[in-house]
């Protein structure tokens, strides 16, 4: 059985109601938060890579390097 979708298909040139309107605005608004919540977590994860310890010289003991957590990536 066939579940009927309504509201997906629009005619084009047809106007959208206010709500239709305001809905969609906020759709945008929720994708673009998200977009740049993911860019400022990878850019964070960028400056902690640069800002990691740098290998052991040649004179110096030698060690591991201490383990970085990755933040929500």
């Amino acid at each position: 059985m066939a579940i009927p979708i309504q509201n997906t298909c629009r005619l084009l040139g047809e106007p959208l109601s206010i709500a239709e309107k305001t809905e969609r605005s906020h759709q945008l608004s929720v994708i673009s938060y998200q977009l740049s919540d993911v860019s400022f977590q990878f850019t964070d994860y960028c400056l902690l890579k640069k800002r990691s310890p740098l290998p052991p010289s040649p004179h110096s003991p030698t060690s591991p390097l201490p383990h970085l957590p990755i933040h929500n990536l």
